[in-house]
C-alpha cells in the first residue's frame, strides 16, 4: 500500500457498523469498516487488544468495565473515528442460602453504584469484592423469583431464581343433601387475597382561548378533556409539540398552568407478525388454542349472551360477517365520530378472539362487543384517547353518554411508562364494577402499563400447539395474573403447514389472519370472564375464580412467568357460590387461596417450608370475598408443618354445621 493510499484511509476510515452495539463485559465485539495497518482501539481511555480480520476488527470488552455508555475509538496516524457502545451488567451466578441472596457477575466493579431488583422491587446490596449480597424479604413470593442488577441507567437481563416452596393438598367431605351448614357469628373474617405528539396542559377552562391564541399558526389542534380538566394540544409532529411547549412555558403563571407535559404514547401489544388466512376450517384445526384452554366444554353451560365487552383498540371492522351481529354502537376517539372503523386489523383480530361467531369463534361467541377506536394504527397513539375510551366504556365520560355500559374492558395495548390519566380512568372503571383485562406486553421484560397497575387482570402469552412454551416476546413479572395462548407465527410445531399463530377475524382478503402477541392472549381472558358473568358469577369473585381455575404452569403455584397459570373454561363450570381452600399461618395471615373444584379437591402451592399452616375450607355464600362470616360454612384442618418440595395430602376436611342460622346445601356436581 502506497503512502498516499495509507493517508487516504487513515483520514477516511469509515466505521460501517459496530456489532453488537449493546454488550456485557467479556463479550466479543466487532467493528466493521476499511482500516489501514497499525490501527489501535480504545474504549474511553482504555487500550484494547484487537484481532484484525478482513474489513473488521474484533476485540473483547474488558471484564473490568462498568456498565454504562462508552465510545469505541479507532485510531491511526493521528486520525480517529468513534462509535457508541453500550455496556450492560451481566449476572453470572445466583446463590440463595436461606434468605441470603448472592449475585456474582460483571459490570459493577469498584466504584459502580449497583442495585438488585427482586420481584420488581429495588434493594441496595452489600458488596464483597464484585459479589453483591442482599437479604430476601419474607413477604416476597415463593416459587420463581425474578432477579436483575441495575447499574446507573443500565440493567442486566432478568434471571429466574427458584425459591423453594412447600405444598399441601387434600379433599373435603360434604354433608348429606339438605343438611344445615352454618357457623356461629364470627368476630373476625378472612379477607381473600386480590387476585408524543400530544401535549397535556393542566389549566382552568377559562384560559382555553388564550392558549389557542398563543399557539397561533402552529400545526396543533386544541380540545378540552373535561374528565381530567386538561387542555389537549394534538400537534402534527413531536417537534411541533416541543415548540408548543416552549411557547407556553413563559406564560405559566398568566394561564394558571399547573403542569405542561407530553402525553404518554401507547402501542398495541402485538404487530409481531401477521399472516392472512382465507381458507378454513377454523374451529378445531385453525383455533387449536380453544380446545387447549377447555373453552368448548364451557360452551355447554354458556356462550356469554347478555354480557358487554368493550374492545379499546384500533377499532373493529364494522362489516365483518363474524362480528357484525354482536356489535353495539361504538365511538372513535381518534377521529371523534361514531364510526370506529378499523384500518389496520389489530382491533378486529382482538374483537374476534372475544366474540366472533361465524367461521371463526371467540371465547364468548354470543357476548356483545362495544368497539372503541383509541389508537390510529400499529404505531400507537395517545394515552389520553385510551383513557377517554375506558371512561366512555363505563358511561363515565362527561358530555358523551354511553347507553351500553361494558362489564369487561379489554386493553390489548400498553406503554413502558405510566399515564396518570389512564390510571385514573381505569380506577374509575374498576370502581364502577367493570373487569379490566390488559396485555402484559411484548418486550420480554416487566409488565407494561396498564397491565402493571393493581386491579388490572394482566395476561401474558403461551405458545405451542404440541409442546407449550413461553415465547421470548412475552412480558411477565410482578403483577401478572394469568396466561393464555398468544401463539408464535414463526413456528410450525405441529407441522401442519400453518404457522402456530392465533387465528381470528382480520382485515384484508378473506377477512381472517394469524397474529401473535400478548394482544391475542388478553381477549381470550376477557371472553372467559364474559362467560363467567353470563353464568351469574359475581363480578367481585371473578378475578379470584380466574386465578383459582387456571391450569398451573412452571413452578408449583403462583409464579412470575405464568402467574396462576393457563386460563381454563372450568371457570364457567364453577359452582355458585364459590368454595375456597385457604392456607393461613399461625397469626392468621392468608398465605395461599384457591377455588375448590367440582371434584371437591384443592391444591395450595408456594407455601414457606418449615412453617406451621392451617387449611380452612369455607363457602362464600354472599360472594363478597370474605369467608367465615356469620351463616357461612367452614371447616378447619389440624395444623401442618410444610416441607420443602413435598406435597402432603391432608385428611379429608369436613364442613361443620353449627348454630343453624342458615341452611345451605353443597353437592358435588354430577
Amino acid at each position: 500500500m502506497s503512502t498516499s493510499t495509507f493517508r487516504f484511509y487513515s483520514t477516511f476510515m469509515p466505521i460501517t457498523a459496530l456489532l453488537p452495539g449493546v454488550v456485557t463485559p467479556g463479550m466479543s465485539t466487532t467493528v466493521f469498516g476499511k482500516f489501514p495497518a497499525g490501527v489501535s482501539v480504545t474504549i474511553g481511555a482504555t487500550p484494547i487488544a484487537i484481532e484484525t480480520r478482513r474489513d473488521a476488527l474484533e476485540f473483547i470488552v474488558p471484564r473490568s468495565l462498568n456498565a454504562g455508555e462508552y465510545s469505541v475509538q479507532v485510531s491511526s496516524a493521528g486520525a480517529t473515528l468513534s462509535a457508541p457502545l453500550t455496556v450492560d451488567p451481566k449476572i453470572e451466578n445466583l446463590t440463595l442460602t436461606g434468605d441470603r441472596l448472592e449475585v456474582e457477575g460483571v459490570g459493577w466493579s469498584a466504584g459502580a453504584l449497583a442495585s438488585i431488583w427482586l420481584a420488581g422491587r429495588s434493594y441496595i446490596p452489600t458488596r464483597i469484592a464484585d459479589r453483591l449480597t442482599v437479604t430476601v424479604p419474607s413477604d416476597l413470593p415463593y416459587g420463581s423469583l425474578a432477579v436483575r442488577v441495575a447499574v446507573g441507567a443500565r440493567s442486566s437481563a432478568t434471571l429466574s431464581l427458584d425459591r423453594e416452596a412447600g405444598r399441601l393438598a387434600g379433599a373435603i367431605a360434604l354433608p348429606a343433601s339438605g343438611s344445615s351448614l352454618a357457623i356461629a357469628s364470627s368476630n373476625s373474617s378472612i379477607v381473600l387475597p386480590a387476585v408524543s405528539s400530544v401535549l397535556l396542559i393542566a389549566q382552568p377552562e377559562l384560559y382555553f382561548a388564550q392558549t389557542a391564541a398563543l399557539l397561533g399558526e402552529l400545526p396543533c389542534r386544541l380540545e378540552r378533556a373535561v374528565a381530567f380538566s386538561l387542555t389537549v394540544a394534538r400537534c402534527a409532529s413531536v417537534g411541533a409539540a416541543r415548540v408548543a411547549k416552549d411557547t407556553l412555558e413563559p406564560h405559566h403563571d398568566a394561564l394558571e398552568i399547573r403542569s405542561l407535559r407530553p402525553d404518554q404514547p401507547v402501542s398495541p401489544s402485538d404487530g409481531l407478525r401477521t399472516i392472512p388466512q382465507a381458507e378454513g376450517p377454523f374451529p378445531g384445526a385453525g383455533q387449536w388454542y380453544l380446545e387447549r384452554e377447555g373453552i368448548p366444554a364451557a360452551w355447554a353451560m354458556t356462550r356469554g349472551a347478555g354480557v358487554t365487552v368493550a374492545v379499546v383498540d384500533t377499532g373493529v371492522d364494522l362489516t365483518h360477517p363474524d362480528l357484525k351481529a354482536n356489535l353495539l354502537p361504538g365511538w372513535d376517539f381518534v377521529d371523534n365520530d361514531g364510526e370506529p372503523q378499523d384500518t389496520v386489523g389489530h382491533g378486529t383480530h382482538v374483537a374476534g378472539l372475544v366474540a366472533a361467531n361465524g367461521r371463526a369463534l371467540g371465547v364468548a361467541p354470543l357476548a356483545r362487543l362495544l368497539p372503541i377506536r383509541a389508537l390510529p394504527g400499529l404505531s400507537g397513539g395517545s394515552a389520553i384517547d385510551v383513557a377517554n375510551g375506558v371512561l366512555w366504556a363505563v358511561d363515565a365520560l362527561p358530555g358523551r353518554p354511553n347507553p351500553n355500559r361494558a362489564s369487561v374492558i379489554n386493553l390489548s395495548l400498553g406503554s413502558d411508562a405510566p399515564s396518570l390519566e389512564l390510571q385514573l380512568a381505569i380506577n374509575t372503571a374498576l370502581e364502577r364494577g367493570a373487569l379490566v383485562v390488559a396485555a402484559a406486553g411484548n418486550n420480554g421484560g416487566a409488565l407494561n402499563y396498564p397491565a402493571a397497575w393493581p386491579g388490572v387482570i394482566a395476561v401474558t402469552a403461551l405458545a405451542g400447539p404440541t409442546l407449550p412454551y413461553q415465547p421470548a416476546y412475552a412480558s411477565r413479572g410482578v403483577g401478572l395474573s394469568v396466561t393464555a395462548y398468544g401463539g408464535d407465527s414463526t413456528q410450525d410445531q405441529d407441522r401442519d403447514g400453518v404457522p402456530d399463530g392465533i387465528l381470528s377475524t382480520d382485515l384484508g382478503e378473506g377477512g381472517y389472519g394469524l397474529r401473535m402477541g400478548t394482544s391475542m392472549a388478553a381477549p381470550q381472558a376477557a371472553g372467559l370472564l364474559a362467560l363467567g358473568l353470563a353464568r351469574g358469577l359475581p363480578t367481585s369473585n371473578l378475578p379470584r375464580l380466574l386465578a383459582g381455575s387456571a391450569l398451573d404452569l412452571g413452578p408449583v403455584g403462583y409464579d412470575l412467568r405464568f402467574g396462576y397459570g393457563l386460563i381454563s373454561g372450568a371457570l364457567a363450570l364453577s359452582r355458585t357460590p364459590l368454595t375456597y381452600a385457604v392456607a393461613q399461618d399461625p397469626s392468621g395471615r392468608v398465605l395461599s387461596a384457591s377455588v375448590v373444584g367440582d371434584d371437591l379437591r384443592y391444591d395450595l402451592g408456594n407455601l414457606p417450608p418449615g412453617l406451621t399452616v392451617t387449611i380452612r375450607i369455607a363457602v362464600d355464600i354472599n360472594g363478597n370475598g370474605r369467608l367465615a362470616e356469620s351463616g357461612e360454612p367452614i371447616g378447619t384442618s389440624q395444623p401442618q408443618i410444610v416441607t420443602t418440595r413435598t406435597t402432603i395430602t391432608l385428611p379429608t376436611i369436613a364442613l361443620s354445621t353449627a348454630d343453624g342460622s342458615a341452611v345451605y346445601t353443597l353437592e358435588a356436581r354430577p
